[in-house]
């Protein structure tokens, strides 16, 4: 069943269809988290941040940080969007759902998800994807709504996901931070070398881990084909 031959509304259905669809899905995820991840205006210019001069006393001058300051809300939003992709394609990858499931269909897993990660297969059967078109959307077993990042980063969904402890910490942290910016009223700038190790291992974590799980569901895709 190809997912270019159903109308939109089903097509977060079809990811689950078969394990290829599943995978395909997962390296479109962690391509498109590349994607963002690269744009961010602190990593194109990540040796300048890290040379800027700092400490307690000093005052940089406005030209030198006001890019890093009016990109820094933008920054926050992309590196967190590029982790949120890569932890759904972990989950997917591993055979869990990364769609909400629709608690007119079922209310008690519907309520289990929202701290543990659910199998596709605890929710969806063969006779889920018959006649697929013709059924009401509003009783299919997931919805087109996909897990929020607060979920994601739960004590149950990091059992299978495995994030390294620091990147959990600073990925916390940029939630919080991400979840005040429809309330940003001040223009800020935050420097130091706290802050530039932290970004350092998001930028290695994505290098060392992200980058080349996109070769290797590339290459369990590649062997799938050919089965």
């Amino acid at each position: 069943m190809q997912n270019n031959l159903l109308p939109e509304e089903f097509s977060h259905m079809i990811v689950y269809y078969a394990n290829i669809n599943r995978l395909i899905t997962a390296q479109n995820l962690l391509a498109h988290s590349g994607e963002i991840f690269k744009r961010a205006y602190v990593y194109k210019n990540f040796e300048t941040y890290r040379n800027l001069t700092h400490g307690p006393q000093i005052n940089l001058p406005i030209s030198e940080i006001q890019e890093f300051a009016f990109e820094g809300v933008v920054d926050k939003v992309r590196i967190t969007i590029c982790f949120e992709n890569y932890m759904k394609a972990i989950l997917l990858i591993n055979g869990y759902l990364v769609h909400e499931i629709n608690p007119n269909s079922n209310k008690a897993l519907n309520k289990s998800a929202k701290e543990s990660p659910v199998l596709a297969t605890a929710v969806l059967l063969q006779s889920s994807f018959v006649n697929l078109t013709s059924r009401n959307l509003k009783q299919l077993e997931i919805t087109y709504k996909t897990l929020q990042l607060s979920t994601l980063l739960k004590p149950k969904y990091q059992a299978v996901i495995q994030l390294p402890s620091n990147i959990l910490k600073i990925l916390s942290a940029l939630n919080e931070e991400r979840n005040k910016i429809h309330f940003t009223d001040v223009t800020t700038f935050t420097h130091g070398q706290s802050v530039i190790d932290e970004f350092t291992e998001l930028n290695q974590f994505f290098d060392k881990t992200i980058y080349p799980l996109i070769f290797k569901v590339g290459e369990d895709i590649n062997k799938l084909n050919q089965h």
